[in-house]
């Protein structure tokens, strides 16, 4: 109850859910698939080679 306001303000990046609020979470998403599928890229070509 008492963050629970400015917390929500923080997570949304504003009052409203906006562009702003997209792209917090746009951003992360990318950067977590791209850090899940080059690895699994990596060890899959490391297989294939030897």
């Amino acid at each position: 109850p008492v963050v629970g306001d400015s917390l929500t303000e923080w997570i949304r990046g504003d009052y409203l859910i906006s562009d702003a609020t997209l792209n917090r979470f746009f951003a992360p998403e990318c950067v977590f698939i791209f850090g899940i599928i080059f690895p699994q890229y990596c060890l899959h070509s490391d297989n294939l080679a030897s």
